[in-house]
């Protein structure tokens, strides 16, 4: 069995990459209910001890 070489593709980085982008983009197109959604969910959090510092 030949040696197997390592890339980028092996790893999560190149998806998470696109996943931030897309994420990213889905942000900018909807900044006002964005902005709600994620205080809401922020609110979530601190509320259920999750965040820190």
């Amino acid at each position: 069995m030949p040696d197997r070489q390592v890339s980028a593709l092996d790893s999560y980085a190149s998806a998470m990459s696109l996943v931030n982008v897309l994420a990213s983009n889905a942000l900018a197109a909807h900044t006002r209910e964005s902005g709600t959604r994620i205080a809401e969910i922020t609110g979530l959090y601190e509320e259920l001890g999750e965040l820190e510092g």
